[in-house]
């Protein structure tokens, strides 16, 4: 095969109300709603992500990563909302740490107990001790 099958991934995650799901992915981490169906189904944009939002609450709650240029600043952003008086709900599960796979990175979870996993490479992926590449990989040499 020539071509990939996939362009990108959106994640799908299940919450309660859609409305409230994309303003609080506005509010703690300046997701940008990109558009909704009735109020089952919306998505939101942050950089180069987008994260579906289902209205599925018996649904299990799911995990992802999410890759961004500078995660203290993200931190920093997130603590501040969700610590203060108004805050929308969801929590820090982590705190921000350099991890031993060369990622700085912190966990939120969102009110529906949907995780992410929100960080940055501190160095190449490669040139972290246990990385073993994938010979399929075309980024492989």
């Amino acid at each position: 095969m020539t071509q990939p099958l996939a362009s990108r991934v959106c994640p799908e995650l299940p919450v309660a109300d859609v409305a409230a799901a994309a303003d609080w992915y506005r509010n703690v981490l300046g997701a940008v709603p990109v558009w909704t169906w009735l109020s089952e189904f919306g998505a939101v944009r942050i950089g180069d992500a987008e994260l579906y939002l289902v209205r599925t609450p018996a649904r299990r709650p799911i995990s992802c990563y999410l890759h961004v240029p500078d995660v203290d600043a993200v931190h920093t952003h997130a603590v501040s909302v969700l610590g203060s008086d108004a805050s929308p709900g969801g929590a820090v599960e982590e705190a921000l740490a350099d991890r031993e796979w060369a990622m700085r990175e912190f966990v939120l979870r969102d009110p529906w107990g949907n995780r992410l996993r929100v960080g940055q490479p501190l160095r190449l992926v490669q040139e972290t001790p246990g990385y073993v590449p994938h010979m399929d990989d075309p980024r492989v040499p």
